[in-house]
């Protein structure tokens, strides 16, 4: 969804949302699976994730996986969704799909496209992991991924083309998390 320039944030709000990110969520390596796929893209991401904590994983593999989507389990997606909103945050003007990913993997599809999907099955699938998801986040976690669908909707690129799934998530699933109070 690359397009025009994004608006740039101010570097002290996005550090600040980038530590409010490593602070809530602590890393922790991972050890469980990471994908059941045996192609070779997917054994590429086993190796590249497995027995990881999301501040060990390169920017590289961010880019190649492009979204915690990919992963098989729903604490695989937690564990590592910290390290695909940090990339996502490097690149708002969207050189690379893992913005874009990273907010429909946290974002329930917009209503439009749920009436168009050729697979409902799929839709149920993505919000059942999403409601999984949402079980697992702290409240530190909700309120920090309120804050990036926030500062996604504001200074990405394609801000006009997320609005509405950046709206519905807001809407639907991070309402109850308050923004943190500046410091």
């Amino acid at each position: 969804m690359a397009g025009k320039t994004a608006k740039r944030p101010c570097e002290a709000d996005l550090e600040a949302l980038r530590q409010r990110i490593r602070e809530a969520f602590p890393p922790t390596a991972y050890k469980g699976e990471v994908t059941a796929c045996r192609c070779a893209e997917c054994n590429q991401i086993k190796r590249d994730f497995r027995r990881k904590s999301w501040d060990q994983v390169s920017a590289e593999a961010i880019d190649l996986t492009e979204s915690p989507v990919l992963f098989h389990e729903v604490e695989a997606v937690h564990a590592f969704l910290p390290a695909f909103l940090l990339r996502a945050l490097d690149d708002l003007d969207e050189k690379t799909t893992v913005l874009e990913m990273t907010i429909y993997s946290i974002s329930p599809c917009t209503e439009d496209v749920e009436r168009r999907s050729d697979s409902p099955e799929f839709e149920q699938m993505r919000v059942t992991r999403l409601r999984r998801l949402h079980q697992m986040l702290s409240p530190s976690q909700l309120r920090v991924l309120r804050d990036f669908l926030v500062f996604a909707g504001d200074y990405s690129a394609s801000a006009d083309w997320y609005r509405p799934y950046i709206s519905r998530a807001l809407n639907e699933i991070y309402l109850e998390a308050e923004p943190d109070e500046p410091s």
